[in-house]
């Protein structure tokens, strides 16, 4: 027999759905969408009740432009139980607005440790995307 462990992502938008998770009993592991929460201090309290549980945690991102993973990137740091790593695309580093990308080797992204995000952003990339 081999046991393939779940993760639940779909509708976890506040550490009350987590609570409510944690409660079943038979879930070991959640990936979390910061877009879904409204705010940095919603997921670290969704992530204090999952590590609370000994639930491990990843973060995934749908759209990006450098920022989000940046924040992402900040938080895991932060947070023992996000280990299962964070879920992104390729485009994510390619399309990023940041000044100096993310940057990532051997499958580990590196970041500075600089304050705040670590990140700022170009104006000129900024521009690209300018519609008026």
């Amino acid at each position: 027999q081999t046991e393939i462990p779940i993760a639940l992502r779909r509708g976890i938008c506040s550490a009350g759905n987590v609570l409510e998770i944690t409660k079943r009993g038979n879930i070991r592991r959640l990936v979390l969408d910061p877009q879904e929460f409204g705010s940095i201090l919603a997921v670290k309290k969704s992530a204090a009740v999952a590590e609370a549980a000994g639930i491990r945690m990843s973060f995934c991102c749908k759209d990006s432009a450098g920022l989000l993973l940046a924040s992402m990137l900040q938080l895991s740091a932060s947070l023992p139980a996000m280990s299962l790593g964070i879920e992104c695309y390729p485009h994510h580093f390619e399309k990023s607005l940041l000044f100096a990308p993310v940057e990532i080797n051997d499958g580990l992204a590196h970041f500075s440790y600089a304050p705040g995000l670590s990140a700022g952003i170009d104006r000129n990339k900024l521009e690209q995307y300018q519609i008026f």
